[in-house]
């Protein structure tokens, strides 16, 4: 479609009327709206083209659907207008760009204040992962280090528990030990986090065999002295302790071999 390859909006939209009024296929035109960068003037040439019938939950590109674009973008007016309008909130992105929900996608842009509308407007919290390297809201939070974030999930229902991807996943305690954040860690384990919680079947890992493995002491000894299962710790330390070593922290891997149960 090249009458949106135009690169001012004016032409867009007088070449867009043109083709309208001219009976062109309005689902031609909105899966070529991504051509324009996302801002007011594209939200104004959508519109347009809702006005004409266009399906609002029709992806418009490999980004996805209006809705995504927007919230990747950061327009909170838009979104917000998006939402009154009946837009899905939930659904998912294509699997090429990693399958995310708009909240999903809020959270990865660590854009607290899109991340309150959508949960507003009806956004499921607890959304799962894409199997393949996908992550839950308060998982993407906790990778990202982002606490005020994943303090904001929790408090509006978050299920910290929630189960990791199939593939390369991780609960939000586990990424929180890999990447040694004591800070998170505290807060999820008082959130009643599993500390023992399953890795994930693909190159996962438990919360004790990532902070091993990442060489993440003090993280450690907070699941060691926290850990409620004592029929197994001791197995487990020795799992986590191969890992230590085939990263070269002998230190840890030393500790956690001969930790016993008390």
């Amino acid at each position: 479609m090249l009458a949106l390859n135009l690169p001012h909006y004016d032409e867009a939209k007088s070449t867009m009327q043109l083709l309208l009024d001219a009976g062109a296929d309005v689902r031609l035109l909105s899966r070529n709206m991504s051509r324009i960068e996302m801002g007011d003037s594209q939200w104004n040439l959508m519109k347009m083209l809702l006005d004409r019938g266009a399906d609002i939950n029709a992806p418009i590109s490999i980004q996805g659907t209006v809705l995504q674009l927007a919230v990747q973008g950061g327009y909170t007016d838009i979104v917000q207008e998006l939402i009154s309008q009946g837009a899905d909130i939930n659904t998912p992105a294509d699997p090429e760009r990693g399958g995310r929900t708009a909240l999903q996608l809020a959270v990865q842009r660590d854009n607290i204040h899109l991340v309150q509308e959508l949960i507003s407007g009806g956004a499921d919290i607890d959304a799962p992962a894409y199997p393949e390297k996908g992550r839950t809201a308060l998982q993407l939070a906790v990778e990202q280090d982002n606490i005020h974030l994943a303090r904001q999930l929790i408090s509006c229902g978050a299920n910290v528990n929630a189960p990791p991807a199939s593939k390369a996943g991780a609960t939000a305690l586990q990424f929180a030990a890999m990447k040694g954040n004591i800070e998170m860690a505290v807060l999820l384990l008082e959130n009643q986090a599993d500390i023992n919680a399953e890795r994930a079947p693909i190159d996962g890992r438990t919360a004790l065999e990532g902070a091993a493995e990442h060489g993440r002491l003090d993280m450690v000894y907070l699941l060691l002295e926290n850990n409620q299962d004592l029929e197994t710790i001791e197995e487990r330390c020795q799992d986590a302790a191969r890992f230590a070593e085939e990263e070269e922290h002998f230190e840890i891997a030393k500790i956690l071999q001969g930790w016993r149960r008390s």
